[in-house]
């Protein structure tokens, strides 16, 4: 038949049992986050664990040992063990949980530098497609062509003015993919008589102002009243 003291040795030499396991447990923990070279922190996760787990059965192996204390005095000795233990055990698990926050703030950084660099890469990768759109719109613009009948060149007839300006708007004016420095161009072209329409529009430089001026001196020059 059991008795009290043989169930109280037992429940001593489990928790004695155990402490040895735990110490094995400390003493690999300790070893990873002592190191200052890169540490392997899957395993002091691991072993953290696991020193949890039997730290919890030591604490439950506590309390029913002390439950006998006021029948059997406690081992002075094996009393001391449990508290040099338990002093390294929370040793172990300040300086582990101080290094796993360590590496989750590292891997956070980590992660936000990546997700910055992404938005980065993304943000340049759209710039530099709407830049080359811009560029293709505008080659494309620049490339415009008239079609292929010949402008009309207008050679100063008031009368005529009317309907060549009807032409020259309906070929190039109105045209809304021809950019105005092109229209300007062909607005000399279709001027270029070798007399007094061409002198009209000569001193202009060609800009998008100079176009709008050539049109209004034409206008004011040829137009019937």
């Amino acid at each position: 038949m059991t008795t009290n003291v043989d169930k109280y040795k037992l429940l001593i030499t489990q928790r004695s049992a155990i402490l040895t396991s735990v110490q094995h447990n400390l003493s690999a923990i300790q070893l990873e986050v002592s190191k200052t070279t890169p540490r392997d922190i899957e395993h002091v996760r691991e072993e953290y664990d696991v020193m949890e787990d039997k730290w919890l059965r030591i604490e439950g192996l506590v309390k029913e040992i002390r439950n006998y204390n006021a029948i059997h005095p406690l081992d002075n000795e094996t009393e001391v063990e449990y508290e040099k233990v338990r002093e390294d055990y929370l040793k172990a698990r300040r300086r582990a949980t101080t290094l796993f926050e360590q590496m989750d703030k590292a891997a956070a950084k980590v992660t936000q530098d990546a997700v910055d660099q992404a938005l980065y890469d993304q943000r340049k990768d759209h710039e530099a497609a709407l830049k080359d759109a811009m560029e293709t719109r505008q080659r494309s613009k620049t490339h415009t062509r008239l079609p292929d009948q010949k402008l009309r060149v207008y050679k100063g007839d008031v009368e005529d003015y009317f309907p060549w300006k009807l032409e020259f708007d309906a070929a190039v004016h109105s045209n809304p993919e021809i950019p105005i420095i092109n229209k300007f161009n062909y607005l000399k072209q279709a001027t270029a008589d070798g007399g007094i329409v061409e002198q009209t529009i000569k001193g202009l430089h060609c800009s998008e102002e100079s176009y709008k001026e050539a049109l209004k001196l034409l206008k004011n020059r040829f137009e019937r009243s």
